[in-house]
């Protein structure tokens, strides 16, 4: 893993930081905006009391509950949406970036390869030495990925 980290460029790894951080804080933010669309399902009067929903009920300005629970749902609805759209441009880059790594471990040990000396490749069997390579940098992406 040390080898991994001084390969790798610091700006890499801080694209894989920074989308994992944003696919966990969205992945809570969809648990938790959940509840309070529950509560508003169940509430029978959402402009009673001080709380939240309250609060949310006067802010929106609705004249019922039928409809103060279409502009939540919609509301919801575009969260969901936005959160999708967010997720799927993070789990791109994180794709992208672990491609990137992958390619260059690849080209660099393939190059490293093809400048042995001929005592190295007439010892070892070449499907011996592509299948070496090809298993360290599966191994070394799923050491970046996880």
């Amino acid at each position: 893993m040390r080898f991994l980290a001084s390969y790798v460029s610091e700006r890499l790894i801080a694209r894989l930081v920074v989308a994992a951080l944003l696919l966990a804080t969205l992945d809570l933010l969809g648990v938790a905006v959940i509840f309070p669309y529950l509560s508003a399902l169940t509430v029978d009067d959402p402009a009673a009391g001080q709380g939240l929903l309250a609060r949310v009920y006067g802010w929106t300005g609705a004249s019922s509950r039928s409809q103060f629970l279409i502009v939540v749902s919609a509301a919801l609805a575009a969260f969901f949406v936005l959160k999708f759209a967010i997720t799927y441009i993070a789990n791109r880059v994180k794709y992208r970036t672990n491609a990137l790594i992958t390619t260059r471990l690849s080209d660099d040990l393939f190059s490293r390869l093809l400048r042995a000396d001929y005592s190295f490749l007439a010892n070892h069997s070449v499907s011996e030495m592509s299948g070496v390579i090809n298993a360290e940098t599966i191994h070394a992406t799923l050491c970046i990925d996880a």
